[in-house]
């Protein structure tokens, strides 16, 4: 079933949490790579975001089932397929590239959540110390 969900596309879905503390405080363990924007590119992230949803016949977010951290947890159906060079890793490096980062969506830069975040880390470092030059 694993191989199968790697190599054979399939439906995809978004896991979304709502968190009522400051994200630092509701997931301590993560590790959270703060990146600053603009205006428009928060705009178009969350444009994005929207987008990934798929849209139900009259055109509203429907529910799945409940997600697995809680009340405020929830999976919706996704746009696209899930396969082994479509993953969340591949979804949150498009994310990144929407809100304004030079991120890379190629399979070898998406391979792990690792490597997605490696690229935050660098792509929001890079952007802090250029606002800073003068």
């Amino acid at each position: 079933m694993a191989v199968d969900a790697v190599l054979s596309p399939g439906p995809s879905v978004l896991h979304v949490v709502g968190l009522q503390a400051p994200i630092t405080k509701a997931l301590p363990w993560s590790a959270i790579v703060e990146v600053p924007c603009t205006r428009t590119e928060l705009d178009n992230l969350c444009r994005s975001l929207g987008n990934s949803f798929d849209l139900d016949a009259r055109g509203e977010v429907r529910e799945i089932r409940d997600g697995l951290y809680g009340e405020t947890s929830r999976f919706y159906p996704a746009r696209g397929k899930y396969y082994l060079f479509n993953t969340c890793d591949t979804w949150t490096a498009r994310m990144m590239k929407a809100g304004g980062l030079a991120a890379r969506t190629d399979p070898f830069s998406t391979r792990s959540a690792g490597s997605v975040m490696a690229q935050a880390r660098h792509l929001a470092a890079q952007r802090t110390q250029n606002a800073l030059q003068p």
